[in-house]
C-alpha cells in the first residue's frame, strides 16, 4: 500500500528506515523515500539491485526505473510459487546450492520450472 508507506515515511522519526520487502515494489518504494530493499531477486542479480538502490540514493530515478523495468520478468517468475521455492530452484539451476527442498516445501512444479528456466536463460543466468 503505497499510500500507507508514504504516510509512514512522512511521519517517521529521524533515523527511522523504511525498506522494501517486495521486489515488484522496490522502485516505487525507493522513489517514495525508502532507504533500501530486502530482496529475493538480489540472490540472482545482486549487482543490479545494488545499482538500482544506489541510483535512487543519487536521485538518478531514470537509471533506477530502467533497472526496475529490466527486472520485471525475473521478479515475476521468482514468485510463481510460494517463496522460497522458486529462488531455491533458480540457485540450484545455477549450481550455487543443492536442489534439496525440505518439508513443508516441495519441488517446483515441472511447468513452472520450465518457465523459470526460460526466464533465467533470457537473463543469461543459465
Amino acid at each position: 500500500n503505497l499510500v500507507q508507506l508514504s504516510e509512514i515515511i512522512r511521519d517517521a522519526p529521524a533515523g527511522f528506515s523504511v525498506l522494501s520487502g517486495e521486489d515488484a515494489l522496490n522502485y516505487p518504494i525507493l522513489c517514495c523515500g525508502g532507504q533500501g530493499v530486502i530482496s529475493v531477486t538480489a540472490n540472482l542479480k545482486p549487482r543490479l539491485l545494488h545499482d538500482m538502490v544506489e541510483a535512487c540514493q543519487q536521485d538518478n530515478y531514470a537509471k533506477a526505473r530502467e533497472i526496475h523495468l529490466h527486472l520485471l520478468e525475473l521478479n515475476r517468475v521468482l514468485f510463481i510459487e510460494t517463496n522460497p521455492i522458486p529462488v531455491k530452484s533458480a540457485l540450484a539451476e545455477m549450481g550455487m546450492i543443492s536442489p534439496e527442498i525440505r518439508l513443508p516445501l516441495c519441488q517446483l512444479e515441472t511447468a513452472n520450472l520450465e518457465k523459470l528456466q526460460t526466464v533465467m536463460h533470457n537473463y543469461k543466468l543459465i
